[in-house]
């Protein structure tokens, strides 16, 4: 059942109770087995779930989580943002372009000022000071030191192979046990480690967190916030207008532009075709399409696989098992590729609370 008076629709589901309230800036949602509850006016978001209770506050430039078992407090001001998680812990103050981070496990340790870049890991250390294009790496077992100035190196190890690629600012060091990428533009810094995975994208206010136990992606972009937990699955994305929301029982999707709201619900299909902006959706068992005019985006999921692609910044996802292809147009003109077992095991998470964050660059 729906009912739109301009802005107010209510939905009620037999099996799964789904309730949506939506007054201009008020959503609010109860589902039967997991309670979620919302409600966002202007700057403010609240969730709370019956089993991991989350909670988000969001002001203008202030932005805190916490969870039941893993707390985490995201404090933004203009240009310091501070992360601080319970198990694994990270810190991140950022200042003109200081970034420290600590986990428990591996120890990784970053600070960022303009140009300096010290990474310290506990199997393998591994520090890097780049000024400009000059790069210096020291290793335990083999020493290795390389400075370069615009010249791209390749290095191969017989135990552990090493690659790296420099190009002005763009820096990758792939190791055997524990993978690092670092990619550096102006702005931007992107690290992936093998056991305990961060991404860290930062450009003016992006921020990309991902960690592989208990799953954490966090991305910020003026006001954009993504969270997907494992048990009951929760994506939030939030932009000036738009809202989406993804369960895992009962999948909703909302999209509000002025006057427009789309609600497309996992056992019950909605089609809506707006005057500005034309969206069609169709599914089938597995397979849902989704096309709009002004940003032409794709979706086919056959046991897995889902493909995006946007038209301004264009965004491509593959996932077959354990491969995802990310390609950023405009924005950064980063690529990155992923091909590895524990994309899958990010998907196989069974932890109580995982979060992922994710943002177009």
């Amino acid at each position: 059942q729906i009912a739109t008076s301009e802005d107010v629709i209510q939905i009620a589901s037999s099996e799964d109770v789904i309730q949506i309230a939506t007054s201009e800036d008020v959503i609010q949602t109860a589902t039967s087995e997991g309670i979620i509850q919302t409600a966002t006016s202007e700057d403010v978001i609240q969730i709370a779930t019956r089993e991991d209770v989350i909670q988000i506050t969001t002001s203008e430039d202030v932005t805190q989580i916490a969870s039941s078992e893993d707390v985490i407090q995201i404090a933004t001001s203009e240009d310091v943002i501070q992360i601080v998680t319970s198990e694994d812990v990270i810190q991140i103050a950022t200042s003109d372009g200081v970034i420290q981070i600590a986990s428990s496990e591996d120890v990784i340790q970053i600070a960022t000022s303009e140009d300096v870049i010290q990474i310290a890991t506990s199997e393998g250390v591994t520090q890097i000071a780049t000024s400009e294009a000059v790069i210096q790496i020291a290793t335990i077992e083999g020493v290795t030191q390389i400075a370069t100035s615009e010249a791209v190196i390749q290095i191969a190890t017989s135990e552990g192979v090493t690659q790296i690629a420099t190009s002005e600012d763009v820096t990758q060091v792939a190791t055997s046990e524990a993978v690092i990428q670092i990619a550096t533009s102006e702005s931007v810094t992107q690290i992936a480690t093998s056991e305990a995975v961060i991404q860290i994208a930062t450009s003016e206010g992006v921020i990309q967190i991902a960690s592989s136990e208990d799953v954490t992606q966090v991305a910020t972009s003026e006001a954009v916030i993504q969270i997907a937990s494992s048990e009951a699955l929760i994506q939030i994305a939030s932009s000036e207008d738009v809202t989406q929301i993804t369960t895992s029982e009962a999948v909703i999707q909302i999209a509000s532009s002025e006057d427009v709201i789309q609600i497309a619900t996992s056992k019950g299909v909605i089609q809506s075709a707006t005057s500005e902006a034309v969206i069609q959706i169709a599914s089938s068992e597995d397979v849902i399409q989704i096309a709009t005019s002004k940003g032409v985006i794709q979706i086919a999921s056959s046991e897995g696989v889902i493909q995006i692609a946007s038209s301004e910044e264009v965004i491509q996802i593959a996932n077959s098992e354990d491969v995802i292809q990310i390609t950023a147009g405009a924005s950064g003109g980063l690529t990155s590729e992923v091909a590895s077992p524990l994309i899958s095991h990010v998907f196989e998470i069974k932890a109580n609370i995982s979060l992922a964050f994710l943002i177009p660059m």
